[in-house]
């Protein structure tokens, strides 16, 4: 297992991600956030949680 860093800059309209490699759990979020496009891109906040939500879903998968 590889330790990795993952930083979020959210603003009132995006959610940018910084990370030195690919997120395993890339299509978990993309998968949940085309369910519901018009709240993702209206409300970051919603975004993070779907981020954030999929790195716990992944890292509970690791353990």
């Amino acid at each position: 297992m590889l330790a990795s860093e993952l930083d979020l800059v959210i603003g009132p309209n995006y959610l940018l991600s910084i990370h030195h490699r690919p997120l395993p759990f890339v299509e978990g979020i993309k998968g949940r956030a085309s369910q519901n496009p018009e709240l993702v891109r209206l409300e970051s906040a919603y975004m993070r949680y779907i981020v954030l939500d999929e790195l716990l879903e992944h890292y509970q998968g690791v353990v």
